[in-house]
């Protein structure tokens, strides 16, 4: 399980990279990628 815990947290890190390198941190994509992590979080455990 340790695995898929660590591709996505890479998919997360790479979706905030790409956020960030486009010069707008949109706060309502940052607030979706936290519940998507808080949903996937849940599931695994």
């Amino acid at each position: 399980m340790r695995w898929v815990i660590l591709i996505v947290s890479l998919a997360l890190m790479t979706a905030y990279d790409a956020v960030y390198l486009d010069g707008e941190l949109s706060r309502e994509a940052i607030r979706e990628l936290g519940t998507v992590t808080a949903v996937i979080s849940e599931r695994l455990s």
